[in-house]
């Protein structure tokens, strides 16, 4: 059986991208992507395969009546290898790693066995499929089955947050952007592309993740192309799309459905938003009617985009249209917009990090380890068994954290006691400005109560906060929305009525997905573009969002 993103090879010396399940009439449909010359395989562009197919090898050119489509097609018979991503990974992971590149696909595929992927329903296509893979090749990672495809998209927004991986840059977005060359601008074309959790990078590399339905039939539906349309509808089923090729079914009184055979717009919509899609119509033998994307190779033109969110998508920026040029600042929020204020602890109302860092480095000193300060700083905001995974993945299995945690906080105890803890510059005046608005407010942290009522007190502010909810009060901290519901529940105001204020990416993360209205104030970590994107506002400090309030 033959599924799309496998490789098939002919004694010619070409290798070609298998793009559709199954066979049509004898023939593996796909596209030339490799030829062998006397230096190793070339890669070729769509154009130059199709000039070196018409010169030399003219029958491997084909018509598919079936998709109405012009592409290229090799007889079984003629295939003497067939490259398939499962058997390949399987082989990778029981073999030596002999470069850069295999050693990163066997790092992520660890990281996706530790948070429970199966990985015997995983492969890897494209360059490292067939072993041409330079140092500069990207990771084209399959899975085969939608749950398990869903699954890996959901442990890849986890191990973003835990710091195991990173979200692209923006070179990296304007890098993808210029490949694709598709019909959006970039703003939207990074838009779309954030929300779907199908990219990431692991030690700077850039990796993909495809979904294949190994268990969907092949019924043959042959359509004929109707001209150019442009529409807008709503998706009432998103059911499939991720699949290849891509399908939304939509409401619309002659048209069923949109189909992109690009991927550029796989996974472009959720149900019930309203998208623009330009592409051409098709009707079947049957009368069924349908708009396809990617009609051509290149599909010059054809686009799907987003135009308006559905209702019950969280109102945070990654849901909301593009509205701004990357880089500029988010909307205002005004006094209005919000009932109540949810404050975190470390970072924000407390200038505590900075001791935190002090006492982690002290005490990985006394035992024998350089802790740099990218790696502190990435420990910011979570909870301590996230920091306790992250210091056994930076220093190995065999680190000592019983010891550790003994010796950072007796570290950190030695210098708080003698110098006390800062409250964060602008609180005092934005908390006299809540009180005198009558604005309810409350504290939620990552922090154990025990803990975050000593910081308190060492602070002199003990008293401040007549609710204070922390980690030990939720089954799940930051990033998860626990605790900031928790909060919202305590202070009887719905949570999308609460101003969640942030320093760390895993608190923004966490109001996002309680629906919440987020407010980032960095503080020493660095600043992640993800953060800014995910949050409504993002401030310098305490005293300037007292000012965006009084606006």
């Amino acid at each position: 059986m033959f599924f799309a993103k496998d490789f098939i090879e002919t004694a010619e010396g070409l290798i070609f991208a298998v793009v559709e399940q199954g066979l049509e009439d004898g023939k593996a449909l796909c596209f030339l992507r490799y030829v062998q010359e006397p230096s190793g395989w070339k890669k070729v562009a769509t154009e130059q395969a199709n000039n070196l197919l018409q010169q030399q090898y003219p029958d491997y050119l084909h018509y598919s009546p079936v998709l109405d489509a012009h592409l290229h097609a090799v007889a079984v018979e003629r295939i003497v290898k067939h490259h398939q991503p499962k058997h390949r990974l399987q082989q990778l992971m029981q073999a030596p790693r002999h470069d850069a590149v295999e050693r990163d696909l066997f790092r992520l595929c660890e990281l996706f066995g530790q948070h429970g992927l199966d990985l015997a329903q995983t492969g890897v296509t494209g360059s490292i499929l067939v072993g041409v893979q330079n140092q500069d090749s990207d990771i084209d990672l399959v899975c085969y089955g939608r749950e398990v495809f869903h699954q890996c998209r959901a442990i890849t927004g986890k191990l973003i947050v835990l710091g195991h991986l990173q979200s692209l840059n923006d070179q990296d977005w304007l890098q993808s952007y210029q490949r694709r060359s598709c019909d959006l601008s970039f703003d939207e074309y990074v838009w779309h592309e954030r929300r779907k959790c199908n990219k990431a990078v692991i030690s700077g590399r850039k990796f993909d993740l495809n979904f294949i339905d190994h268990c969907a039939g092949s019924e043959a539906v042959v359509y004929q192309k109707y001209g150019a349309i442009t529409l807008q509808c709503r998706v009432t089923d998103d059911t499939y799309a991720f699949d290849y090729p891509a399908e939304f079914k939509i409401d619309h009184p002659q048209i069923s459905s949109i189909v992109s055979f690009t991927a550029t717009y796989t996974g472009q919509a959720i149900r019930d938003e309203i998208v623009e899609v330009s592409g051409v119509l098709e009707q079947s033998e049957q009368g069924l009617k349908r708009i396809v994307v990617g009609s051509s190779r290149e599909a010059h033109g054809e686009y799907i985009k987003v135009v308006q969110c559905a209702a019950w998508v969280s109102d945070s920026v990654t849901r909301q249209l593009p509205r701004r040029g990357v880089g500029l600042p988010p909307k205002p929020i005004y006094g209005t917009d919000f009932s109540a204020v949810i404050f975190d602890m470390d970072g924000l109302v407390l200038d505590t990090e900075s001791t935190y860092i002090s006492a982690w480095r002290q005490a990985a000193s006394e035992m024998g380890y350089d802790f740099s300060d990218d790696f502190c700083l990435s420990l910011s905001g979570l909870h301590y068994q996230d920091i306790e995974l992250k210091l056994l993945a930076y220093c190995g299995a065999e680190f000592d954290l019983e010891t550790f945690n003994r010796l950072s906080g007796d570290c950190w105890r030695g210098h708080v006691n003698v110098h006390g803890i800062k409250i964060k510059h602008g609180f005092n005046g934005l908390l006299e400005l809540l009180i005198r608005q009558k604005i309810p407010y409350c504290l939620a942290t990552n922090s154990l109560a025990v803990n975050a009522l000593e910081c308190l007190e060492l602070a002199g502010i003990e008293e401040v906060f007549s609710i204070v909810v922390s980690r030990d009060h939720v089954r799940h901290g930051k990033p998860e929305a626990d605790i900031f519901l928790k909060a919202a529940e305590l202070l009887q105001v719905d949570i999308g009525r609460c101003l969640v204020v942030e320093d760390s990416h895993a608190g923004i993360v966490a109001a996002s997905r309680a629906g919440a209205v987020s407010v980032f104030i960095p503080s020493i970590a660095k600043v992640d573009p993800l953060t800014v994107e995910l949050c409504d506002l993002m401030v310098s400090d305490l005293a300037q969002l007292a000012d965006a309030i009084r606006a």
